[in-house]
């Protein structure tokens, strides 16, 4: 009679039936019993048992730059430690947490070393890191129609270019310098363009134009009661029409004429 067992290696037998249990070389022997003329024997078999590749899902969903840092994780069914790195790409990794240092596209590798049944395996994640909308400032003081012309500002966190419009509103804008051209409300766009790590972006500012008190000149000359109906004549640096009333005193005005109804 045969009889089966395993000297060394990742298997288990049962009868003659082997039952794998790892990757490695495995040692199994035969034993016979006496039998006739023949005496006991043993006989050796050596085989070698390969690792599976572990299947590892990893990925990473997109991010922007500026970000806070985050984890990672990949999963695996082999039990073998994972460590991980970038292949590519504007980001650092420690342990499993990523800093991202700019915009762009990013591929990372999680690679699991040989455990059990599975040999060592790699995959990678790739994922786009979006550039930052850039924190724009600007904002501009009220103003009174008549008043000279004035340069703006915006301040970003980026250093692209800024460029400035009129929404809408009674201004006009050269470069940073705006001339007002009436009363209401404008508005005012800064537009900054993409830069380094940064997107484009824009930002605006309302401004409320008051209207200016207009300079009129009006002067009447003294006269005697008795004197003809006159007609009075105000000047201003407004168009708006000039209308003329008698506040007090022995007078009456009819549009411009002023007719004297006694002394005072």
């Amino acid at each position: 009679a045969v009889t089966y067992s395993v000297l060394s290696g990742s298997a288990t037998i049962s009868g003659a039936t082997v039952t794998l249990t790892g990757a490695g070389t495995v040692v199994l022997q035969a034993s016979e019993t006496a039998s006739g003329g023949y005496t006991v024997g043993t006989q050796t078999a050596t085989f070698s048992i390969a690792g599976i590749a572990p299947t590892i899902t990893f990925t990473v969903p997109s991010h922007t730059y500026g970000d806070a840092a985050f984890t990672v994780s990949a999963a695996s069914n082999s039990t073998g430690t994972i460590a991980y790195s970038v292949v590519s790409g504007p980001a650092t990794i420690s342990g499993s947490t990523v800093t991202l240092t700019g915009a762009g596209s990013v591929v990372l590798q999680a690679s699991q070393v040989a455990a059990g049944g599975y040999i060592a395996g790699t995959q990678s994640a790739t994922f786009t890191v979006a550039a930052q909308v850039p924190a724009i400032t600007f904002s501009v003081p009220n103003h009174t129609y008549g008043d000279a012309a004035f340069t703006v500002a915006a301040t970003s966190n980026s250093s692209g270019a800024i460029t400035y419009s009129i929404v809408s509103g009674p201004a006009t804008v050269s470069g940073s310098t705006v001339t007002l051209t009436g009363v209401g409300t404008v508005v005012l766009q800064a537009s900054q363009a993409a830069s380094g790590n940064y997107a484009p972006g824009t930002q605006t500012a309302t401004v409320s134009i008051a209207g200016a008190v207009p300079s009129i000149a009006f002067t009447v000359p003294n006269h005697t009661f008795g004197d003809a109906p006159f007609t009075v004549l105000a000047t201003s640096n407004s168009s708006g029409l000039i209308t003329y009333s008698v506040v007090s005193g022995p007078a009456t005005v009819s549009g411009s004429t002023v007719t004297l109804t006694g002394t005072g």
